[in-house]
Formats: structure tokens, C-alpha cells, sequence
């Protein structure tokens, strides 16, 4: 009991509440008390995720500085695979991060990604390379190049177990990685990755799982020069029959691990939500009001909301409810109004939020919002300079690792990325068309050209120039085309070049 209180019994409940509050918020600072003064350990609170967010509020702009990181401003492999959990449930369950990284997705891989022999040109059969089964399922299928935008927002590392000798591929989870080695005090130069994975495994005969045996191994970097090590390192056996392909991104200068993309939004998608669940409670609320009756005296109030609560009376004859068009008999003085919708709740006023998301995920609010009432049709449908160049810069990143994995495996590809923002069909073959007049191109470039302008529909056809037969009719018998009526327009006169109004040509 606390000095100079009153007992419990006498207490009322606003006066319990608040003694509850009191001893909730003291309980609080003795546990800092306490986790301040116990040595670090291996629940050390620097390690979890609420100190890194308190890091953010209390450091502003150095977020990730101080006691998050260690003294050479490193962000352990620990808490970015804590910041990993959070980002894979935004991006599985939050319909605004699944949203922002499909629209990603789409800009950087949605036209698919060529895979061609090096050094074909466009004159030439664009077709895709044959790749071997493990590197197909890895990275050549529209299903893996979606799922490996996916790993990138919400891990920010992508690793890839090259096994060079059998020409195979294997992705590998961040979940999977459990060390690293560094080398000449350069912690961005790891030589040596360390692997920990299970293994389940079943007795046939039984089909009893025998336990999850537990699997350790350190693997070279592909970055490795030189001979590979063979003796094991910390008692861990190394594998130098297959090398790891690390792909960091959002990564800073001297630091080993990437960044996810979904986390500088990660407080602002709580946020975003937050505010619309206050929303929706705060309509739900008005909700529960639908008239406002107005009385010179409380009996005559009691007595409207009495009526108003009562039954509505029924067709004695066919037991239909009489609700519809009731009336309510009111005395002198008394009035009865239904309460004006006008004090719904305005949800557009979160858009800043969703805003704040869009910049962190470098996508155009109007398509992460999916609301054609953001801007006009050209503005959602146009995406600006800075959001080309950063997808552009994420297919470069991509580009890199693609052909690093192929050196590993020997063999020579050109990787053909799509364009972003493509132009229009007919400026891409008026322009084509203008190059080949000016001899810029042959017939046979200019078939090829055609091909990729008029898209997927086209690909089915002979890249080769047709014969003589295969032109039209037309063509064949120096049939002259129809002559005009007007002469073609010089595009000075609207309604002339509408075709509204006959014109003659003036002397």
C-alpha cells in the first residue's frame, strides 16, 4: 500500500484506474533499470527490434548509429535478419507493401528478361539461351525473377550457391546464413561465407522423421581470389566445390550486409494503418446516431425516445412490419432531425502517410494507391525521370550479379532488360522507318526492329526479309495507290487536318 492513499475498497474506479497506471508506468522503469544494468549478453536489448526503433526517434538523422550497430557503425547479420521477419509479413499480409513491390516488379522485370548468346546482334533471331535446369528454376522463369524482387524488399541480401562443376544453381535464405569472415580489415571483402541449415529426414520404413540433424559449412565468395582454404575454419568444415554469390542492396561504404527496401517505411505503413482503423472505429461510432431529438422538457424527450424505440406495429392481416413510411407523433416544443452525414470521417486525409510510403518504395502514389482520383490520367500513367532512373539502376545491379553468376558457371549470356517506360508503338515504327530511308539500317534490320516494336504478338514470325511471292498483290503489279482528294496536311489548320472542311491551296 502506498502512503497516504485510501484503502482499495474505498476507492472509486477513476481512482483505480489511475493507481493501476501509476504502478504500470514504475514496473516499466525498474525493468530499464534493470536491462541497463545487466552486462551484455545474449538478450542484451540492444539486439531486438524495439531498440532499434527507438534508435530512429532518438538519433534522427544518424538512425542506425549507437547502440544498434556495433563501433565501426556495422548493423549486425542479427538484427537485419529481425528487420527480414518484419519485412517478409508486411510484404505477404500488408496490401499497400504488397502493392508497392508488385509495382516494382513490374517496371523492373513485368515485359520479360532476353537471355541470349553474347554477341548476337538485333539483325539477328533474338532467341533465348537453353539454360541448365537448377539455373532456369534459379533465375530464368518470370515466377523466379518476381520472387527475387520479392527477397530483395524484404531482406535486402540475395545469395546464390554456384556450383561450378555441375553448372547449378541454388538460391540461399538469409535464414541460412550464420557467419562471415572478413579480410584485411575491409568488412565489405568477405572471402568466407558460414552456412547453417536442417535437414529433415524420414526412415522409409516407418515414415517416422528422424530429427532435424543440423548442417554447417563454410563456403568461398565468389569474390575469392586465389587458392580456396581446405582446413576447416572454427572447427567447421569448408566446401570449396561451390561458391556463394553475395548481391547487397541499399548498402553504405564499409558496411557487409544489404538493407531491405521495406524498412525506412516499415513505421509509416503502422502509421498509415493506425489511421485508418481510427477511421473506420470513428464511422462505426457516428454510425450509432441517427436522429436528434430536440425538447422543452425531459419528459417530453423521454417520451420521443420512447416512441422511437418501440416496435414498429404490423398488418394485422398479413403480419408485414408497418416500419416503412412511420411517422413519429411529437408534442408542442418538440422536434426530431436526422443527423446530417456531413461529419463523416474524411479517410483522403492520410494520403501524406501513403505518400511517405511511396517515396520509401520509389514508386508514384497514384498507382500504389490504386485511386484514379490522385491526379489526372497522364500523371498516373507517366512515371517521372527520378523513378526510371532508380528502376534502371536496380536492372544495372541485377545485370551485374546475373552475368557474375553465369562467369561462374561458364557460360556467355547477354541479359536484354525491357524498357521502363516504353513509347508509344507508332513513334517507335515511324522512327525505325525514318532511320531505314536514311540508310541508317538494312531491310533486314529494319524487320527485326519491327518485330520488337510491335511486341509479343509479332514473335512467332520469320525474322528474314520475305521473297518476292510472300509481298502483297499490290506490290507485285506496281499497282500506284489511290490518289489523294487534298493534298496531305501540312498541320497549320485544325479543322483542315480533321478533314471538317475542304481547302484549296493558296497562290
Amino acid at each position: 500500500m502506498v502512503p497516504n492513499t485510501k484503502p482499495l475498497v474505498d476507492m472509486s474506479v477513476s481512482e483505480l484506474s489511475a493507481l493501476i497506471e501509476t504502478k504500470t508506468h514504475r514496473v516499466e522503469q525498474l525493468e530499464e533499470a534493470l536491462s541497463n544494468a545487466t552486462p551484455a549478453g545474449p538478450y542484451q536489448l540492444s539486439e531486438s527490434m524495439a531498440d532499434l526503433q527507438l534508435a530512429v526517434d532518438d538519433f534522427g538523422w544518424k538512425p542506425l548509429g549507437g547502440p544498434t550497430t556495433g563501433a565501426d557503425g556495422q548493423i549486425s547479420l542479427d538484427i537485419i535478419k529481425k528487420m527480414s521477419d518484419t519485412c517478409r509479413s508486411l510484404v505477404t499480409a500488408n496490401p499497400l507493401v504488397k502493392r508497392a513491390v508488385a509495382i516494382r516488379s513490374g517496371y523492373i522485370w513485368g515485359h520479360g528478361v532476353e537471355m541470349i548468346p553474347h554477341g548476337n546482334t538485333r539483325g539477328r533471331p533474338t532467341t533465348n539461351v537453353e539454360l541448365p535446369d537448377s539455373v532456369r528454376s534459379a533465375v530464368g522463369t518470370t515466377t523466379s525473377q518476381l520472387e527475387i524482387e520479392r527477397t530483395i524488399a524484404a531482406d535486402g541480401n540475395l545469395f546464390f550457391l554456384v556450383d561450378t562443376r555441375n553448372r547449378s544453381i541454388q538460391r540461399i535464405p538469409l535464414s541460412q546464413i550464420s557467419g562471415k569472415l572478413t579480410e584485411g580489415g575491409n568488412p565489405e571483402n568477405i572471402p568466407y561465407f558460414q552456412r547453417t541449415w536442417n535437414d529433415e529426414e524420414i526412415d522409409l520404413t516407418t515414415g517416422v522423421p528422424e530429427g532435424p540433424p543440423q548442417n554447417q559449412v563454410w563456403h568461398p565468395s565468389s569474390t575469392l581470389q586465389g587458392r580456396h582454404r581446405t582446413a576447416p575454419i572454427m572447427n567447421v568444415r569448408v566446401d570449396p566445390s561451390k561458391r556463394i554469390v553475395h548481391v547487397p542492396f541499399n548498402r553504405l561504404a564499409g558496411q557487409s550486409w544489404g538493407v531491405p527496401d521495406i524498412f525506412p517505411v516499415m513505421w509509416w505503413v503502422r502509421a498509415y494503418v493506425e489511421y485508418l482503423s481510427d477511421c473506420r472505429t470513428l464511422t462505426k461510432a457516428h454510425a450509432q446516431f441517427a436522429w436528434k431529438v430536440t425538447s422543452a422538457s425531459g419528459k417530453g424527450q423521454s417520451r420521443v425516445a420512447s416512441q422511437m424505440a418501440a416496435p414498429p406495429q404490423r398488418d394485422p392481416a398479413t403480419g408485414q412490419s408497418l416500419a416503412i413510411g412511420g411517422a413519429a407523433v411529437l408534442g408542442a416544443g418538440q422536434d426530431l432531425q436526422a443527423i446530417s452525414r456531413n461529419t463523416s470521417v474524411d479517410f483522403n486525409a492520410g494520403k501524406p502517410l501513403a505518400a511517405l510510403i511511396a517515396a520509401g518504395m520509389e514508386v508514384p502514389l497514384p498507382a500504389l494507391t490504386a485511386d484514379p482520383s490522385d491526379g489526372n490520367r497522364a500523371t498516373a500513367e507517366t512515371l517521372d525521370d527520378p523513378t526510371i532512373l532508380a528502376m534502371l539502376a536496380r536492372q544495372r545491379i541485377m545485370d551485374d550479379a546475373l552475368l557474375d553468376i553465369f562467369r561462374q558457371i561458364h557460360m556467355r549470356i547477354e541479359i536484354r532488360w525491357p524498357e521502363i517506360a516504353p513509347e508509344a508503338m507508332h513513334r517507335h515504327v515511324q522512327a525505325v522507318d525514318m532511320a531505314t530511308r536514311s540508310g541508317a539500317f538494312s531491310g533486314e534490320e529494319q524487320r527485326a526492329m519491327f518485330k520488337v516494336a510491335l511486341g509479343d504478338r509479332w514473335k512467332h514470325l520469320d525474322a528474314s526479309v520475305p521473297s518476292f511471292e510472300d509481298l502483297p498483290i499490290t506490290v507485285q503489279r506496281d499497282v500506284e495507290p489511290p490518289a489523294q482528294v487534298d493534298p496531305p496536311s501540312r498541320g497549320d489548320h485544325f479543322l483542315r487536318d480533321q478533314g471538317d472542311q475542304a481547302h484549296t491551296e493558296e497562290g
